[in-house]
């Protein structure tokens, strides 16, 4: 009578432990889909947004003021616009890039005392002179970090 009630009892609560597992995972399920939907819906949203946004920034951020304002391409030669835009942005960082390369050269030979603008390349029978040249900027470059290295100090542990 025992091992009956017994039976009984393992009996309702194994089935009582399927019936808990089987809605968990149906609620995990449910919880998943759920989240990855709006997950989707989400991204869709931001990613429509992001590209409105960055083209708005980039027409305002690459537009010069004596440019006139950039016509919107017809919807056969869109792709053809966007090209146009990328080309032109392209241009535009190249041109910021060589403008802020000779900058940096200028204030180079003006900090090193050398005013005149670099001539052509060295020539093959310039090198020994170019390379005492490299070696003595070196030394210096070196002895200036020596120096600031000893005005520092050893490191604190």
């Amino acid at each position: 009578m025992l091992s009956t009630l017994m039976d009984q009892i393992v009996n309702g609560l194994e089935s009582q432990l399927t019936i808990a597992v089987f809605i968990s995972g149906a609620l995990a399920l449910l919880i998943v889909a759920a989240v990855s939907l709006a997950w989707w819906r989400g991204r869709h949203w931001v990613n429509r947004s992001r590209a409105s946004l960055a083209t708005a920034r980039h027409s305002t951020l690459f537009s010069q003021a004596d440019d006139p304002p950039p016509e919107r391409p017809a919807a056969g030669s869109a792709a053809g616009g966007a090209e146009e835009f990328g080309s032109r942005l392209v241009r535009e960082a190249a041109a910021r890039a060589a403008a802020l390369r000779d900058a940096w050269d200028r204030s180079y030979r003006e900090a090193r005392g050398s005013e005149g603008a670099p001539g052509d390349p060295p020539s093959v029978s310039d090198a020994p002179t170019v390379l005492d040249d490299l070696l003595r900027e070196q030394r210096e470059t070196n002895a200036l970090l020596r120096q600031l290295l000893d005005r520092l100090g050893p490191p604190e542990t």
